[in-house]
């Protein structure tokens, strides 16, 4: 704990300073002082190789002092990725280094909260995963560190790299079925003329079921028209029911339904909505909005 509130406090004094700070970590003290002890020892009774002993010691604790540093400042990309996700869910940190590092024990940082182990792959790659709560995330600092092969030194520097991400909210089913509203139903402009079976999935109508089909195959299949226009989803913040976080959680998961069943939708939100949306572009933009809402 003291070790931590040592780091916490230095790193308030040199978060504006672009170089590479370097302490002993609680294993680099306690070396330090079996270090210094086994000098005393020697001093105090002449014995060289006691004295021999502490200056192998002292030769091995200044190496990785150099060594954890050179690491530290061999790690130096220009771009940071983080990828989308779901909150509960990995979110994984890639990054390109242009020089060649060791496989060190490097850490990734932003907001002093959200802290990943970074992981040395072929090509000088570096990867790593976070897992966070719901909400939007960009800057232009990150802080980096490692602790050296051997964990004797924290070594820490902050680099000016741009970042954004969204971690959108954890899809969650809702009991009430009648969750949202169908703004038009399904029709056809040549509703006696059949097109093809598809197999049947949740969100389609169970009137287009084939009872015919199912009764040989033992399996739902769902009949498709020429020129049919599939129904729109009126998905309303205001008809969930719960707590914030809850309520976003409906709200994903009825949208992920409805862009994985090829629906069109509108979501509403206390603050914005978004009409007549379809496909990827709309439903990752959908997705955004409820990752950065607040409370009005």
């Amino acid at each position: 704990m003291i070790t931590k509130g040592l780091y916490r406090f230095i790193d308030s004094l040199t978060a504006k300073k672009n170089k590479i700070y370097i302490i002993p970590t609680k294993l680099g003290f306690i070396f330090t002082g079996i270090m210094f002890t086994l000098f005393l020892i020697g001093l105090s009774y002449g014995n060289n190789l006691t004295l021999s002993v502490a200056f192998i010691l002292f030769t091995y604790f200044i190496l990785q002092m150099l060594s954890t540093h050179k690491n530290l400042n061999l790690l130096n990309f220009d771009q940071v990725s983080i990828s989308n996700n779901f909150a509960n869910q990995q979110l994984t940190i890639t990054a390109n280094n242009s020089n060649d590092i060791l496989n060190d024990s490097y850490e990734f940082e932003i907001r002093k909260t959200i802290k990943s182990k970074l992981i040395v792959e072929n090509d000088n790659q570096l990867k790593g995963h976070i897992n966070y709560h719901r909400g939007h995330y960009k800057g232009n600092r990150i802080k980096l560190s490692n602790t050296g092969t051997s964990g004797l030194f924290y070594a820490w520097k902050f680099n000016e790299i741009h970042y954004e991400f969204y971690i959108y909210p954890t899809p969650q089913a809702q009991d009430n079925k009648k969750d949202y509203e169908i703004l038009h139903d399904e029709q056809s402009s040549e509703e006696e003329e059949f097109a093809f079976h598809r197999p049947y999935s949740t969100g389609l109508s169970s009137k287009r079921i084939d009872w015919k089909v199912f009764a040989k195959s033992d399996q739902l299949y769902w009949k498709k028209f020429v020129g049919e226009v599939r129904g729109e989803l009126r998905i309303d913040y205001f008809k969930m029911i719960g707590d914030l976080e809850t309520r976003l959680s409906y709200l994903t998961f009825l949208l992920q339904n409805a862009y994985r069943h090829h629906l069109k939708w509108t979501l509403t939100l206390p603050n914005e909505e978004f009409k007549n949306c379809s496909g990827y572009q709309d439903f990752n933009n959908c997705l955004k909005a409820l990752a950065r809402y607040k409370n009005a």
